[in-house]
């Protein structure tokens, strides 16, 4: 899985990532950021085209773009971008799932790898979604993901997929709390060191430009001690156990 955040002023978010996280840059002849902590790519930061909004788009492996979009066709999904080749990485397309969600997908070549499960790496994402039975149908039968749902499915409708017992993504439908012209969006969680802690992240984000949206707070999945937004509206960071 690789995250990559579209913003307008890719150069100051990249200052802000870095200052968070420490991520260092490779950047390449068309300005795409490729985002490394400890020698290891991690994310990307790229500029927006025409009026896409700045926010994280969360892609997921598989292995043959073509295919995946033809059967995204068939379970009621929209492609938004065609398959294309990125030399040397290999292919990527974006599409919708029928509620909504703006998903990416990406067939990795060899010798491209990228890191998750550290500090300062993507670590989880939950979709935010208007449709929750949509988006556990669509899935499910994409990725053959296990459903199971952590809330009671009414006041709190929130759901972890799975994949051979391991839990690798959630799902959660957005309620009264969220303006009702809220798009669909993947919230994407970036494990922060034990050692440095969540809320003194929020103190870098804060001096560097940021803005807390959800203060530190134990995660009442259980899944991980803490958890805290900034300005950009769907990025996150996430304590690891």
């Amino acid at each position: 899985m690789l995250g990559r955040a579209r913003h307008p002023r890719p150069a100051g978010s990249a200052a802000f990532y870095s200052a968070v996280f420490g991520w260092e840059y490779r950047i390449g002849d068309d300005g795409y950021r490729v985002a490394l902590a400890d020698g290891t790519p991690v994310a990307g930061l790229y500029t927006p085209q025409g009026d896409q909004p700045d926010l994280w788009t969360l892609y997921l492996t598989v292995h043959d773009t073509n295919n995946t979009a033809d059967r995204v066709r068939q379970l009621g999904g929209e492609v938004l971008a065609e398959p294309r080749e990125i030399p040397g990485q290999g292919g990527l397309l974006v599409a919708a799932d029928p509620s909504g969600g703006p998903t990416g997908f990406w067939r990795q070549d060899r010798g491209w790898s990228l890191g998750t499960g550290f500090p300062g790496a993507f670590t989880w994402a939950d979709l935010y979604t208007w449709d929750g039975d949509a988006a556990d149908a669509f899935y499910t039968a994409l990725f053959g993901f296990e459903t199971t749902q952590i809330g009671d499915g009414t006041v709190y409708d929130y759901t972890t997929w799975s994949m051979g017992g391991e839990d690798v993504l959630g799902r959660l439908r957005m309620g009264r709390e969220f303006p009702r012209d809220r798009e669909p969006y993947w919230m994407v969680f970036f494990e922060a060191d034990p050692a440095t802690g969540v809320d003194a992240l929020c103190r870098v984000a804060l001096t560097h430009g940021g803005a807390i949206a959800v203060p530190p707070f134990d995660s009442p999945t259980g899944a991980a001690p803490s958890c805290a937004t900034r300005a950009e509206r769907s990025s996150a960071c996430w304590t690891g156990r």
